[in-house]
């Protein structure tokens, strides 16, 4: 059944708008390209590509001009599959990225410039390398590696979460005051630090784990001058070279509790406690707060799906009509 309702998807895509392609590596899967490089360089300026979950990665590729890519997200529940590209190089503005697991992010030379980028319900495996390129907004995403921002300005990473569980920090290179980062969980275990030469950063609404060997500035590097306002620590309030207001040290965070990383979490912050009132502008601190409320934890894009096609009259006489009910529910 799901064959049947992508090729219908792929025809109504079609018919409907000449600004869209599909894409699918997957046999069973009908679309208009199987490579997502070939889709690329076929379409125009501001196309959007519907990218298909498969169990195979699709290979690295880079985006030279203003496109939209959307996957059908970027983790395997519920009996879809995610859609994972190896290494993604921009070389172009006014990109948008949606619902895929990126293994690496490499921009990192004067080839790879990009400005205004936008990355949405997306997941990274590898570490995200912003050597070229500002304006970059980070929403909803899941985080398994560092953001080295290497001093670009206009970066924004807003419901959010980082699981570096394993990784030295999360965040370095920045000492821009135009570094926002809001209603994001951190979760970290072992002797680890969340930031990395970060300076002059803003840090609101954020939910800190780490435990009591780790610390939130990596001590041997310079940070000065960062914010955080109405965050909420679970282990210790590290203010160290931090102008610091509004935050507050609470083990019971989580209804139910969670202390690591797991597909199953989902990280609703206990309101007995107060935490759906702390934030700045008094709304809920972590994920479901702020101006992105994160909606779905799987990467999803809020697009119609399609999960039932049937036939009412599956013998039919000449010139008499197909009935075929089609079921759909929007995503979040």
């Amino acid at each position: 059944m799901r064959n049947l309702v992508f090729i219908f998807l792929v025809s109504f895509i079609s018919f409907t708008q000449a600004q869209r392609f599909t894409v699918s590596n997957n046999a069973a899967v009908i679309a208009q390209f199987t490579d997502l490089q070939t889709a690329i360089d076929s379409a125009q300026s501001g196309y959007e590509i519907y990218i298909s979950g498969s169990v195979t990665n699709y290979s690295d590729i880079v985006v030279s001009k203003p496109l939209t890519l959307i996957g059908e997200g970027h983790t395997n529940l519920d009996g879809k599959m995610q859609t994972k590209i190896d290494e993604l190089h921009l070389r172009s503005d006014n990109v948008t990225i949606i619902g895929i697991r990126v293994n690496n992010i490499v921009n990192n030379s004067s080839n790879d410039d990009a400005n205004n980028i936008r990355f949405e319900r997306c997941a990274f495996n590898g570490a995200i390398h912003l050597q070229e390129g500002a304006n970059w907004i980070l929403v909803n995403c899941l985080f398994k590696n560092d953001v080295d921002i290497d001093n670009r300005s206009n970066i924004i990473i807003s419901n959010s979460i980082f699981d570096f569980t394993g990784n030295v920090w999360t965040i370095s290179n920045s000492n821009s005051a135009s570094l926002s980062v809001s209603n994001c969980v951190f979760i970290s275990s072992g002797a680890s630090q969340h930031f990395d030469r970060v300076s002059n950063g803003q840090f609101t609404n954020n939910i800190f784990f780490h435990e009591p060997s780790a610390s939130l500035f990596n001590t041997g590097t310079t940070n000065l001058g960062n914010t955080f306002r109405n965050n909420v620590f679970m282990d210790k309030i590290d203010t160290t070279e931090v102008i610091a207001d509004g935050n507050i040290l609470i083990n019971n965070v989580f209804i139910p509790e969670a202390t690591i990383f797991s597909d199953e979490a989902t990280y609703q912050v206990n309101a007995a406690a107060g935490l759906t009132t702390m934030a700045n502008d008094g709304g809920e601190v972590g994920i479901y707060g702020g101006g992105f409320p994160m909606p779905n934890l799987r990467g999803t894009p809020n697009l119609p799906n399609v999960y039932d096609i049937s036939v009412e009259n599956s013998v039919i006489a000449p010139n008499e009509k197909l009935r075929v009910v089609i079921k759909a529910r929007s995503e979040d």
